[in-house]
């Protein structure tokens, strides 16, 4: 047993309080929240994809129309903030499309690789879970010669674009995939990363329910200025950011605290939820509306310097 140990912030590598393990430790310098676990990432977060790749989740479709009717009211009431990480998102697609070759790492279930694909972007697409690689050759078996089990700088290719969506803040060692990854993009390349980030530690600390303090798969939740102190430190400029109050948190977070923790092992505020019935569920998409969120979702564009 790991009790009282000490370990250094990921983002900024200021000493953190010691403390117990299976608790979340905030770095006093820059902020961000770093999980203290007795094992490593790659076990912790292999025992949950592994198996959540295994298992089919069901769409309610009647649940995912309500969720998209609530979705539009919210991104009419945060109109700005929206827009402009929508704008974000639009110029993400136009990096793609202009990359000679572009390497998407950790891409989970491959929505976004097999759509960049169809649309002619030249992708490959690297995930360190058997068990995500061999679905998604069995459901596109014409792409399948553009994945591999593989970790971050395990390729010789040069890239022009490094992405990776909801994988950085499950790494332990994210100097790994950023050291890699500089190596292997080009000159004036770019790393597009996409996460969550903690805009508001005073709400988590105040005792309120977030989906993404997902104990133990998430092991670091930055905030933006331990995102920025990390990329300085391994040659990468920030050069466009959007953060997002995305709706779909504060569903899952009221049904959290509603008490339903399967939550945290569904993760989606519309699949079929054990016990969920309709009035509650509506009730959590209004009050969604004008809850806060602790963490937000976060794109960033950086550039090789």
């Amino acid at each position: 047993m790991f009790n009282e140990i000490g370990m250094q912030c990921h983002a900024c590598d200021t000493p953190l309080l010691p403390l117990n393990s299976g608790k979340y430790a905030f770095c006093i310098q820059c902020g961000s929240a770093n999980y203290l676990s007795e094992r490593n990432a790659e076990d912790d977060n292999n025992d949950y994809f592994n198996q959540h790749f295994a298992v089919s989740d069901q769409i309610d479709h009647f649940r995912a129309l309500l969720f998209s009717v609530f979705n539009k009211i919210h991104y009419f009431l945060n109109y700005g903030v929206e827009s402009k990480f929508k704008k974000l998102i639009g110029e993400i697609d136009q990096y793609f499309a202009k990359a000679k070759v572009a390497v998407e790492i950790g891409f989970g279930g491959g929505d976004e690789l097999i759509n960049r694909l169809k649309d002619g972007c030249n992708c490959v697409g690297l995930d360190l879970s058997i068990t995500a690689v061999e679905s998604f050759k069995k459901r596109y078996p014409h792409y399948a010669d553009r994945v591999s089990c593989a970790a971050a700088g395990n390729s010789s290719i040069e890239a022009g674009l490094i992405y990776s969506n909801a994988l950085f803040e499950h790494l332990d060692n994210p100097e790994s995939l950023l050291k890699a990854a500089n190596a292997q993009l080009e000159t004036g390349g770019y790393l597009i990363l996409r996460l969550p980030v903690l805009t508001n530690p005073k709400l988590y600390e105040q005792e309120l329910i977030d989906i993404n303090f997902w104990e133990p798969c998430h092991r670091v939740l930055y905030t933006i200025a331990g995102l920025e102190i990390l990329l300085k430190a391994h040659g990468f400029k920030i050069i466009k950011q959007a953060s997002l109050p995305y709706y779909g948190y504060k569903v899952m977070n009221r049904l959290l605290f509603y008490g339903f923790d399967a939550m945290q092992d569904i993760r989606c505020p519309y699949y079929e939820t054990p016990g969920l019935s309709l009035r509650v569920y509506v009730n959590a998409l209004f009050s969604a509306l004008f809850s806060k969120l602790a963490c937000e979702d976060f794109g960033l564009i950086a550039k090789k310097v």
